[in-house]
């Protein structure tokens, strides 16, 4: 069963990670009934950490990642995420529609 983060567990995490940092993710679920120490990583690492840009991709980071995905990382979704400064999924979703639009 999928669990939610609600508004102030994000907030607690973000201040966690401020006062403890990004290396002591057993520390910082203790904080969380019910979240994991893995399920505070992913929460920090594919969605509230500030470095993951959420706007809209650029040409040349398409261009960066279609080159990259086809020669240097291919399948290496976590080597080219933080080569990117992009979570796992947007580059997975982002090659899966490039990759459509090419083949059409």
């Amino acid at each position: 069963m999928k669990e939610y983060w609600a508004l102030c567990q994000d907030n607690l995490l973000r201040f966690s990670i401020k006062k403890y940092g990004t290396n002591n993710w057993s520390k910082i679920s203790t904080l969380f009934s019910f979240k994991s120490k893995k399920n505070c990583y992913n929460r920090w690492k594919n969605w509230l950490d500030e470095k993951i840009k959420k706007s809209i991709w650029a040409k040349k980071e398409d261009k960066l990642i279609f080159f990259s995905f086809n020669t240097i990382f291919s399948h290496q979704w976590s080597i080219l995420s933080d080569f990117l400064h992009r979570n796992r999924l947007q580059c997975i979703y982002r090659i899966k529609l490039l990759l459509y639009f090419r083949i059409k």
